[in-house]
């Protein structure tokens, strides 16, 4: 009742999966950027609640709405410089690690006579490019909605002790 098959048959069942995989890849991005972006406008919000009578004290000694907003989006845009060149110094440095040092997987498929299996990287500048992208226009965009509050609260319920 055994049934033999070579390995081919096997490489091609794993590059079907593959395929499959990108899929789910691409779904998993996809939350990753909502949780960073849900993070990154709680984190603006917060700031900008904290920083309610700075604000109301610049806005009674003349400064204008876009001024306010500007500050706290230029803020939101150095989270995300901050926040994307830490995340691809780390994810180059595991991704330039595995190329390196390939994680092979010969022993454990011996039994299924696949040759040479082992899990690589191959890092690529698009890669780091979309992600740094990625990082910025999140923080940006996020941090755009509380910048905008901030820059109409009223300069009387900015200034007022609560």
């Amino acid at each position: 009742g055994l049934v033999f098959k070579s390995w081919k048959s096997y490489a091609a069942g794993i590059v079907e999966d593959a395929k499959k995989d990108g899929q789910f890849f691409a779904v998993f991005i996809l939350i990753l950027v909502f949780l960073s972006f849900s993070t990154m406008a709680g984190t603006m919000r917060v700031t900008v609640y904290e920083r309610r009578r700075e604000i109301g004290m610049l806005r009674a000694s003349g400064w204008l709405r876009g001024e306010i907003a500007a500050i706290f989006l230029i803020e939101a845009f150095l989270i995300g410089a901050a926040g994307s060149v830490a995340g691809c110094g780390l994810g180059g440095l595991f991704s330039f690690a595995l190329k390196l040092n390939p994680i092979s997987f010969g022993t454990a498929m011996s039994n299924l006579n696949i040759p040479n299996f082992s899990l690589a990287c191959d890092p690529q500048f698009a890669d780091f490019a979309w992600a740094a992208a990625t990082g910025f226009l999140t923080a940006v965009l996020a941090g755009l909605s509380p910048a905008i509050k901030g820059a109409r609260m009223p300069i009387l319920d900015a200034i007022a002790e609560r």
